[in-house]
């Protein structure tokens, strides 16, 4: 992040309480959370195929690919 800076705030070594609260398990995982506490995308697992299509869209970001992948 220090290298590539992202327009909204990133959160990481986050507490207990909001591990449960947002029902968090695995990595990576990347949550959208709206300024009023609205959950409106959570996804899991590894950033590959639809999963990082739809992190690229939702978020305005290009992810890194595996070799061989292509950006949809």
């Amino acid at each position: 992040l220090t290298q590539h800076p992202l327009p909204f705030d990133v959160y990481t070594n986050l507490d207990d309480a909001t591990v449960e609260a947002y029902q968090l398990a695995g990595t990576p995982r990347t949550v959208v959370i709206e300024r009023d506490g609205t959950v409106t995308a959570n996804w899991f697992g590894a950033y590959y195929g639809s999963v990082a299509d739809e992190i690229e869209s939702k978020l305005d970001v290009s992810l890194p690919r595996v070799d061989g992948e292509e950006h949809h």
